[in-house]
């Protein structure tokens, strides 16, 4: 068998068409002949062949969706493949361009659950297919994802400060990945831990019962607990204050006279700032005028 005859089959069980375009066109120069089999691969060879260089072309500009575009794996078959580096990267190019058209469906309709669930960042990793803006919007959502994933391990533990610590209100504040009730539980979380600040500076400095009495209430008001240690003395002192309060509001709404009369004084002059500015108004009316309470 002739020397050229046998390259020709080696090339086209290579698969390589730029082979066997080089082999064929030498043996059919050397007027050997040629099976059919041979005519044909050589044919579709020619026809293949700009295809072939226009992918070339797209991978050396790294271009992904030129890439995924000039490529038509079906005018390959049934001679030819592409050298294994150059198609392993052609499937790159179409795995990430399937993707960036479904992933820019959901930014388009700013789908935040879409986006974190179809964004690969290893995949589209140093991708032409995305600018600089969406890369960063995307990368926004990926970084929800992972504050998420860290707020919920601390959602677990039941533990204000684990989780005001690990909210990220930055992130977390506007996301809709982030359920409703998880988002309130975290902000409940921080309010409990500012309260409570606040009330241990008040205990700790020279501040008035008034202030503490406040504090207090804040720290009432969102089911935080007064941690062991506190100084008890005067937050008994503001507790004895708030129920004053709390005596005197009953009194103004049912017009109790006596009590009025007993607590008004002492409440204007030591905490006036636990009434609201209405009650204020009205309890100095009837401090003042004291015959307002018959009308």
């Amino acid at each position: 068998m002739p020397p050229k005859a046998d390259t020709l089959r080696a090339a086209l069980r290579s698969r390589d068409i730029e082979r066997v375009l080089t082999v064929g066109e030498r043996v059919l120069n050397s007027q050997h002949t040629m099976s059919h089999r041979e005519k044909k691969a050589l044919q579709q060879a020619r026809r293949v062949a700009p295809m072939v260089q226009a992918v070339r072309v797209a991978l050396a500009k790294n271009d992904d969706f030129a890439i995924a575009m000039v490529y038509h794996p079906e005018l390959l078959q049934p001679f030819f493949d592409l050298p294994a580096p150059m198609k392993a990267r052609v499937e790159l190019a179409q795995r990430r361009v399937e993707l960036w058209r479904k992933l820019k469906v959901a930014i388009r309709c700013k789908d935040e659950a879409g986006i974190a669930r179809l964004y690969d960042r290893d995949l589209l990793a140093q991708s032409s297919l995305l600018d600089q803006v969406t890369y960063a919007y995307c990368e926004v959502i990926w970084a929800r994802t992972q504050a998420i994933a860290t707020l919920r391990d601390a959602l677990a533990t039941d533990s204000d400060e684990v989780i005001a610590t690990c909210y990220n209100p930055e992130l977390l504040d506007t996301s809709t990945l982030l359920p409703t009730a998880d988002r309130m539980r975290a902000r409940l979380a921080i309010q409990r831990i500012e309260a409570l600040q606040v009330l241990h500076n008040a205990l700790k400095d020279d501040t008035s019962i008034e202030a503490i009495a406040i504090a207090y209430l804040e720290v009432v008001r969102c089911g935080a607990t007064v941690p062991a240690g506190s100084n008890w003395l005067k937050l008994q002192e503001a507790r004895i204050a708030i129920e004053r309060r709390n005596q005197l509001r009953e009194a103004l709404k049912h017009r109790d006279e006596k009590t009025i009369a007993q607590l008004g004084s002492i409440v204007i002059k030591m905490t006036p700032n636990l009434l609201d500015d209405a009650e204020q108004v009205e309890l100095e009316l009837l401090l003042r005028y004291p015959h307002l309470l018959l009308a």
